[in-house]
């Protein structure tokens, strides 16, 4: 049974739409991603580093937890910063479809397989870093 649990320092980072131009009359599809791929290349290294072995066959679990930084505006000295829930933007799917395709092809084998995605979005404790928790395990 896997069951991996790897943490990824740094903002978390969303999944860009994509976008479309024309070049010589024809048009043409791409995805920005000059920020995600780092975020997505940090995610294979963690996971490869603690699981070795094919990727999964059957249903799959992830979890997601991004923590974002805290705000200045929610900065104070003397009251209490606990964690709390980020409701802007990016998107918790987008954060997740970043997972998902870091992990495709490495921990399972396409992410049609995930049955359960959790994906949670806060904001930071006062003297918490931003990070992301991923979690994945498969069924028994």
């Amino acid at each position: 049974m896997m069951r991996v649990e790897i943490c990824i320092p740094g903002v978390p980072i969303a999944q860009p739409r994509a976008k479309a131009t024309t070049f010589g009359g024809h048009v043409r599809m791409y995805t920005p991603g000059k920020k995600v791929r780092p975020f997505r290349e940090s995610i294979r290294i963690l996971f490869a580093a603690q699981h070795q072995g094919p990727p999964a066959e059957g249903p799959i679990i992830i979890q997601i937890v991004a923590v974002f930084p805290r705000p200045r505006a929610k900065m104070w000295k003397t009251k209490l910063m606990p964690r709390e829930p980020h409701v802007a933007k990016p998107d918790g799917d987008n954060v997740a479809k970043a997972v998902l395709d870091a992990l495709n092809e490495l921990a399972f084998r396409d992410d049609s397989q995930v049955y359960c995605l959790i994906v949670q979005k806060f904001v930071a404790a006062g003297c918490e870093q931003p990070h992301t928790r991923i979690i994945i395990k498969d069924q028994p």
